[in-house]
């Protein structure tokens, strides 16, 4: 290259140099899927490993946890029971609603129930419940248990009987879980055991238990109702005696006081009202006749009257004074009126009129006399209607409290009725409780451990493992900041990348890997980047191709002599003639990966003038080019290179030869040596191997580089990952 173009390079560099600077954090940060695709495969071993360390981990451990077997009843809530009696129940059976089926949950899990089944069981003595024994429950719960021993607390042997039964009923219910099956009434209950018929009889004795408590709840009330109602019984026995007992005393002291009840005093006084009005009747009857016959016989005399007046004796009278008269008339008809007889006859029919006249005042004084008595007769009623009706209302007013004593033992005497035959119902219920739940499905002791579940731990371990590989992966890609893709390095260099050269696994520099690669270069992507670089370097440019060209990397082990090798292989196939100076004193390449003479010529002799220039330089037959190597050690190797005989004789002397001279130089920043050899070439290719170089490492190199006055021509990637774009579009035809 020219001074003047060098100079305009150096200024160009010096401009874009703060620029480079600035794009440091974007070059870095740049992420896409392919790039966490890349990762992921780039550090492939340390996700593998994590996840098996986490599964071989978790595998050990599970060995140590002791197997744990579950089975299972259930139970099913009753919405339907059967109804031998008509009467309701003392107990109301169950609603099953959402709410309710939760509180049976808790029921079931309840300490109250629990401890049902521990007293059934007996676990308090079981060993894996009794707090007593002494188990392995691991390092944690065994350390905390020695300070607890050490504090003075949590002694087994203190504990009291209660102590130990709450202890073991807090133990099994961990071990014990209930859940509704779905969105039906059935209940299932899980337990938790060291062995599986333990497990069964948990799960079985936890079903029982809850089935009797169900129906124990009923009894026990149905047994308080029962008692309840007895007594109720017998005091409304006693109550309605004293009831019945008052309303018999009282209605005796009433019939005793008043002489009867109402309906006697009603009848008495309807019988005084019925003989009152009789009593009227006779008396204006008897008034009426004796008015009469009075006033008759006071008008017209006894014989007006006898017509009307009767009686057995008047008649007599009268049909003899009939008879007489009649004698009378015969006798005057026949004997005349001065007869003896005659006289004697009218003689008896006066007598007899006397007497007649005798028998109707007689009767008229006993028609006034019955008048009298029909008076007094009914004054007398009136009188005694008049008490009647006082009593009357005396004895209403009575009445009305022993109606009210009545009242109160009818309604004792019901409510016993009533109780007492709601006490022969509730006694019946006694004896044909049914429960609100019954058992249909009885546990079985399982085939095989629930826990611990292998599979699945073994598979979160692996998730968990793999979890953790990718995140270290990712937390170390972020902590990475080297040169990842090609985009990073131009946007950090701001200069044309020449060649991606492709990530290859097995490349090392070994004989066999250089002679594989050289046999079969036309179908290596690693030599086809090679090639790109001859291309770029000396078939596309016309003129200012560059006679030395110092290919160097900002630390070791970039791929630099590599690189330098195969380049100087493919212009040696085109019948140019190349030399390599393999300038890096302190680490050369080994003479049998590449088939050079152990014993043949130096570079280092040569510098130090122990031989001639001609006599360190060997032929390499297998790649077609000449190379001078420093065979030796030296203990001053930068003082060699950066000598006069170097820069002066050794270089102006092989570029007049060779048709290209390429320095593979020490890396920048481990040595000056590259500084010195850089500034003496026509070209420099900088070396950035992908997600090994560090960012900063490639911009001081570069920044040094500039100072010495390097003419930068561009920069190889190598090991670039096959994802990366750059690489895509350069070898997306390698198929044809």
């Amino acid at each position: 290259m020219k001074p003047d173009q060098r100079k305009y390079l150096l200024k160009d560099l010096q401009r874009v140099s703060p620029l480079r600077s600035a794009t440091l954090d974007a070059a870095t940060d740049l992420v896409d899927f392919g790039y966490i695709v890349s990762v992921l495969r780039r550090d492939r071993w340390l996700i593998l490993g994590l996840t098996v360390a986490a599964v071989l981990v978790t595998f050990i451990l599970v060995q140590r946890i002791a197997p744990a077997y579950t089975s299972s009843a259930q139970v099913l809530l009753e919405t339907r029971q059967e109804r031998v009696l008509s009467s309701d129940q003392v107990v109301s059976n169950l609603n099953a609603t959402p709410a309710v089926i939760a509180g049976e949950v808790e029921l079931i899990r309840s300490s109250m129930l629990i401890g049902r089944v521990v007293d059934a069981l007996n676990l308090t003595e079981h060993p894996d419940y009794d707090p007593r024994v002494e188990r392995d429950t691991g390092l944690l719960r065994s350390a905390v248990r020695s300070v607890r021993s050490l504090t003075g607390g949590g002694a087994a042997e203190s504990m009291s009987e209660d102590d130990i039964r709450a202890a073991t009923i807090a133990r099994l219910q961990r071990d014990i879980t209930a859940s509704q099956v779905g969105v039906s009434f059935a209940i299932r209950i899980s337990a938790k055991a060291s062995s599986p018929r333990l497990a069964a009889d948990i799960a079985n004795t936890v079903a029982e238990q809850y089935v009797e408590a169900l129906l124990s709840v009923k009894r026990e009330a149905t047994e308080r109702a029962t008692g309840w109602l007895q007594a109720r019984i017998a005091e409304l026995e006693r109550q309605v005696e004293e009831a019945d007992r008052a309303a018999v005393t009282f209605r005796a002291e009433m019939t005793e006081e008043f002489g009867g009840d109402t309906e006697a005093t009603e009848q008495l006084l309807s019988d005084l009202n019925s003989r009152y009005i009789a009593t009227r009747i006779e008396h204006s009857d008897a008034a009426f006749r004796y008015e009469m016959v009075q006033s008759l016989y006071e008008r017209q005399g006894f014989d007006a009257v006898a017509d009307i007046v009767s009686s057995p004796l008047l008649e007599t009278l009268v049909q003899q004074r009939s008879e007489l008269l009649r004698q009378r008339a015969e006798i005057a008809q026949s004997l005349g009126d001065r007869s003896r007889r005659l006289v004697g006859v009218t003689a008896q029919i006066e007598d007899l009129e006397r007497s007649i006249e005798a028998e109707l005042l007689r009767q008229i004084e006993s028609l006034r006399s019955q008048m009298e008595i029909a008076t007094n007769r009914e004054a007398s009623l009136l009188a005694a209607m008049q008490e009647i009706q006082e009593r009357k209302a005396n004895v209403s007013a009575a009445n009305v409290t022993l109606e009210q004593l009545e009242r109160s033992a009818d309604a004792l005497r019901e409510t016993y009725s009533t109780t007492l035959a709601r006490f022969m119902e509730t006694a019946a219920q006694t004896d044909i409780q049914l429960p609100d739940a019954q058992i249909i499905s009885q546990a079985r002791p399982p085939s095989s451990p629930s826990e611990p579940r292998v599979p699945l731990l073994l598979a979160l371990a692996a998730f968990f493992g793999l979890s953790a590989g990718v995140g270290a992966s990712f937390v170390r890609e972020a902590l990475n900041k080297t040169v990842r893709s090609a985009d990073a390095l131009r946007a950090l260099t701001n200069l044309p990348i020449i060649s991606a050269v492709p990530f290859v696994p097995d490349m090392r520099r070994e004989r066999s890997w250089f002679i594989k690669e050289i046999n079969d270069s036309a179908q290596s992507p690693f030599m086809e980047a090679v090639r790109s670089i001859r291309v770029k370097l000396f078939d596309l440019r016309s003129t200012n191709r560059p006679k030395t060209l110092s290919i160097t990397s900002s630390v070791a082990a970039e791929g630099k002599t590599t690189t330098s090798l195969m380049l100087a292989h493919t212009l040696a196939k085109k019948w140019v003639a190349v030399l390599v100076i393999h300038a890096d004193l302190r680490r050369s390449v080994g003479c049998s990966a590449i088939g050079a003479d152990p014993e043949g010529g130096c570079l280092v002799d040569f510098l130090e003038g122990k031989t001639q220039l001609a006599d360190a330089i060997q032929h390499l037959p297998d790649f077609g080019f000449d190379i001078m190597l420093p065979l030796r050690p030296v203990k001053n190797p930068g003082d060699l290179i950066t000598s006069d005989k170097f820069s002066e004789i050794l270089l102006p002397t092989v570029s007049k030869h060779y048709d290209l001279v390429i320095i593979d130089t020490a890396p920048v920043l481990a040595a000056p040596d590259a500084l010195f050899l850089s500034s003496h070439a026509d070209d420099t290719l900088m070396i950035v191997q992908s997600n090994r170089t560090a960012a900063k490492s490639v911009q001081e190199a570069l920044r040094r580089l500039d100072e010495a006055g390097a003419s930068l021509f561009g920069t190889v990637m190598t090991q670039v990952d096959p994802d990366d774009e750059m690489l895509k579009e350069s070898y997306s035809y390698a198929g044809y």
